[in-house]
């Protein structure tokens, strides 16, 4: 693998790009949900065409040529992450630019960026971090008995992709119930038709703001306001904080994922917010849809004016814009 690193031209930086190539379409469920919270709202994939994986490749290329566009939008707006110095031989705006795709599995494995907050790639492996986060907090339903005898690599009818999680993958047939990666017999059932046991909340607390006032003291001052779930009696609980800069106004809101035990109330001021849902004993798609829908891309960090951008980025930095609590809290934070 080569990877060609940017340089100074005189006074002026010139990046060079990896050329990535598309190598197949993950279909884990991490993947469809990282897929639906950022790559679709991103490039407003239609709907009717989402399976159709050379779609799916078209629309990730569109996206890297997004993000390399931006990132040298912000460098030039004074971003400070995107800023280099020509004494050293690596530029942040390179490893940005070159920030390893994820809605297709591409090569060069390029290594990340980690610049969650706006970059598309890295927002969607915090999706699906998140993701396996919920997912693993509901109780696995599927369960039938303990552990078998391990199953040969030569009985396996399904390859299992690079990563995939071993507890969900499925190797070998055995009639209504199958074996499967970690030796453990499971019921197969479709994604509508597996019910858990909990319940499931999503909300949205939302604030609008003039674009005169100060966007750094607003996010501190909305951040505070996040912690009013404590009230509930939630098993586990995601609060995801989203600043945006919309028809000369600052956009901040909370978006609220619960998982709820059977009869536990919640207040008339929370149940009354926009976008507020309610799912008692949610399917495994219900599941994947309320991840998707609270770690939804803000799509105006990329389309927008990118002085914007450079403001927002600048506000949050140093803040922590995602939290979990409960259940949900055993897992790597990206903060």
């Amino acid at each position: 693998m080569q990877i060609i690193v940017g340089g100074w031209i005189g006074r002026k930086y010139m990046p060079y790009d990896a050329n990535f190539r598309p190598e197949f379409v993950p279909r884990r469920y991490r993947d469809i949900v990282a897929r639906d919270a950022v790559l679709y709202p991103l490039v407003q994939f239609d709907r009717r065409t989402r399976s159709e994986d050379p779609r799916v490749i078209a629309a990730t290329k569109q996206a890297v040529n997004m993000w390399r566009a931006r990132t040298l939008e912000l460098r030039d707006l004074s971003w400070a992450a995107a800023q280099g110095s020509a004494d050293s031989g690596a530029n942040p705006v390179d490893y940005m630019r070159n920030c390893r795709p994820n809605f297709v599995s591409m090569y060069p494995r390029t290594r990340t960026c980690k610049a969650w907050h706006i970059c598309p790639f890295c927002w969607g492996r915090m999706v699906q971090t998140v993701y396996d986060t919920v997912d693993g907090a509901f109780p696995d339903t599927s369960l039938v008995e303990e552990p078998v005898a391990a199953v040969l690599d030569a009985q396996a009818t399904t390859v299992l992709a690079a990563g995939e999680r071993k507890r969900r993958a499925i190797v070998m047939n055995s009639g209504d119930v199958r074996v499967a990666a970690d030796g453990k017999r499971r019921r197969i059932t479709p994604l509508s038709s597996r019910h858990f046991p909990y319940h499931l909340v999503t909300a949205c607390i939302r604030s609008t703001f003039s674009a005169r006032e100060s966007l750094p003291n607003l996010v501190d001052s909305f951040c505070k306001t996040r912690g009013r779930i404590r009230d509930i009696g939630f098993t586990g609980a995601l609060v995801l904080t989203t600043v945006e800069h919309r028809t000369n106004q600052w956009h901040l809101s909370h978006r609220y994922l619960l998982m709820l035990s059977p009869g536990t109330v919640i207040p008339p001021t929370f149940s009354s917010v926009a976008g507020y849902k309610y799912v008692e004993h949610p399917t495994r798609r219900e599941v994947m849809n309320a991840v998707a829908r609270t770690c939804k891309y803000p799509r105006s960090m990329m389309v927008g004016d990118p002085k914007n951008s450079v403001k927002i980025l600048h506000a949050i930095s140093g803040r922590r814009l995602r939290a979990l609590y409960g259940c949900f809290r055993n897992t790597r934070q990206y903060d």
